[in-house]
């Protein structure tokens, strides 16, 4: 039971990622590449953490992992803390598994 809730709540996932994004991908790629932190609020998407961009919480980039790309799973990105699963910037390839 402890361990359900412990992964239910982020405890066993990566608290920080790098990321970056090919220029041209999105306006302003440069400034949205760097480290992402899991959510210190609790955001989570499809049961999963969502990564913020470290220093720009409010209003930075938002990494989710998402269960309904276009009928795939995929990590997905926005900015403006805004559902990474509905308004999708880019996308990874299509995967079946968290594994960043």
């Amino acid at each position: 039971f402890f361990v359900l809730i412990s992964q239910n709540s982020g405890d066993f996932s990566a608290q920080e990622i790098s990321m970056t994004l090919a220029e041209g991908s999105v306006p302003f790629a440069a400034l949205l590449s760097g480290c992402y932190r899991s959510s210190r609020t609790g955001k989570m998407f499809v049961r999963r953490v969502a990564y913020e961009q470290m220093g720009f919480e409010d209003d930075g980039g938002l990494l989710g992992f998402c269960d309904n790309v276009d009928g795939e799973k995929a990590w997905t990105f926005t900015f403006n803390s805004v559902d990474p699963c509905k308004n999708i910037y880019a996308r990874t390839e299509a995967t079946t598994t968290f594994n960043i």
